[in-house]
């Protein structure tokens, strides 16, 4: 009887589980997060952004991949009534939104979607933007992963 042989080919390997640059669900700390103009408090629901002046946000800088297509999800769970617009900032320094701008206003909701860093971008910086000074938004469930779409 003939005996068969199984081999697998590695030419073609896909990562099916991209590892993430971020995955925050802030159940201890601020996941490194930093203040500009703002106040940071990890809390039972996400990490709560209280501005101190006009445009406060928080940012925590990743290191990512050249020339590489991510995909992003970012919870607003909640905001304090008159803070207007909260902003989700992806870029490539602090404070910068060249890569992803999202105003996000309705609490409970997920933003999402897609960018590419390009050829020389080896660092992105995340924000978290309050529009009205002394008020504050919670954000929770940070996701930032290679897209392998």
């Amino acid at each position: 009887m003939p005996r068969l042989g199984l081999s697998n080919s590695s030419s073609k390997i896909r990562d099916r589980a991209p590892t993430p640059i971020i995955w925050e669900d802030f159940t201890s700390g601020t996941a490194s997060f930093n203040g500009t103009n703002a106040n940071l408090l990890q809390t039972s629901t996400g990490l709560r952004v209280t501005t101190t002046s006009s445009g406060g946000y928080a940012s925590r800088s990743v290191t990512c991949s050249a020339s590489t297509k991510y995909s992003y999800r970012i919870k607003l769970h909640t905001s304090s009534a008159g803070s207007g617009d909260k902003t989700i900032m992806i870029g490539t320094s602090t404070g910068d939104a060249s890569l992803v701008e999202v105003v996000n206003n309705t609490h409970g909701t997920i933003a999402s979607g897609t960018f590419t860093t390009g050829g020389s971008t080896t660092e992105i910086s995340v924000g978290l933007k309050v529009a009205n000074n002394g008020k504050y938004a919670i954000w929770d469930d940070i996701l930032i992963e290679p897209d392998d779409a």
